[in-house]
């Protein structure tokens, strides 16, 4: 049951790290906002601050990619072992 219970927590890392449209109207305090909606500051009404949204995205991406390269052998191998039974 460790594959399911860690498939489940990948998908609800990435559903909680992708959420957007509830924080950006529920939570009011800047300090609880997630990242995302602190991206979407950068855009502004008439220009984008391109340099600081990208440069933001970028970081934003480090802790995906570890937790990626972490279990990335784990979900391999449990595929390959669901396959081949």
């Amino acid at each position: 049951s460790i594959p399911a219970i860690v498939t489940s927590a990948i998908f609800t890392f990435i559903n909680a790290w992708n959420e957007f449209m509830f924080a950006l109207t529920f939570i009011q305090s800047e300090t609880k906002m997630p990242l995302t909606v602190g991206l979407f500051s950068f855009v502004g009404r008439d220009d984008v601050q391109w340099n600081f949204l990208m440069g933001s995205a970028l970081l934003s991406t480090i802790p995906v990619l570890v937790l990626f390269l972490l279990i990335h052998k784990h979900l391999v191998n449990q595929m390959m072992a669901g396959a081949i039974k």
